[in-house]
């Protein structure tokens, strides 16, 4: 069933685009193509998403094409769904939003791959389920390493992506210094500390288009 609503979605996508070819808008029309998160099939022992942050749910496809993107150009770095906005506004010629989260990604295209090592290694990657999750957990990236803190439990899930990339060894109990530098890289990303903490009440607005869309919305208690 999903790999026949990935080709289902492919075809929609294959008519969409062939309609903007067709009406002569497509060359004048940028395409971004991503995802929210991605889906676990058994491989940590879990289905779908929502419960863990490895990186069977965590790596996701960014595609863009159209004017102002390079043709036949991969990137390897890892980047944030964040740096979206700021990237379509820079090919579009927009002026940055000024604090907005994220980084335009044209200076990757063009840039030497000792370059873009370099922006890897520097830059740390936040990921987070919302307050509303049972676990509540959060996650950073930077350079070769992950932590998982599941704010709940205070269970804390340290990778080597590298050496590790199935995630299967938790290295946390044999480096508490770099835990330690990864939480404050955590801490500085959320702006705040890594209590728990709870949802806002949800409107009976909101439950109601969300129940619409086809997401189970349990009572709160």
């Amino acid at each position: 069933l999903y790999d026949a609503g990935i080709r289902q979605l492919d075809d929609e996508l294959g008519i969409f685009f062939a309609w903007l070819q067709n009406g002569g808008w497509l060359k004048d029309t940028l395409v971004v193509v991503t995802s929210d998160h991605g889906e676990e099939f058994l491989d940590h022992a879990r289905l779908l998403h929502g419960e863990t942050h490895y990186d069977e749910v965590m790596q996701v496809p960014l595609i863009m094409f159209g004017a102002g993107v390079p043709r036949g150009v991969r990137i390897a770095t890892p980047v944030s769904i964040v740096d979206i906005g700021p990237t379509v506004l820079g090919v579009l010629n927009e002026e940055p939003i000024e604090g907005i989260d994220g980084h335009d990604l044209r200076a990757l295209w063009d840039a030497p791959q000792s370059e873009q090592a370099r922006f890897f290694e520097q830059r740390a990657i936040l990921s987070e389920t919302g307050p509303e999750m049972e676990d509540n957990l959060r996650s950073v990236r930077k350079g070769r390493h992950k932590l998982i803190v599941n704010v709940a439990s205070d269970e804390q899930e340290l990778f080597d992506l590298m050496d590790d990339p199935g995630e299967t060894r938790n290295i946390a109990p044999d480096h508490p210094e770099l835990v330690a530098v990864l939480v404050k890289e955590l801490e500085s990303l959320t702006g705040r500390g890594l209590g728990t903490e709870r949802a806002p009440p949800m409107s009976q607005e909101l439950r109601d288009r969300l129940q619409a869309l086809g997401y189970a919305v349990p009572d709160e208690g």
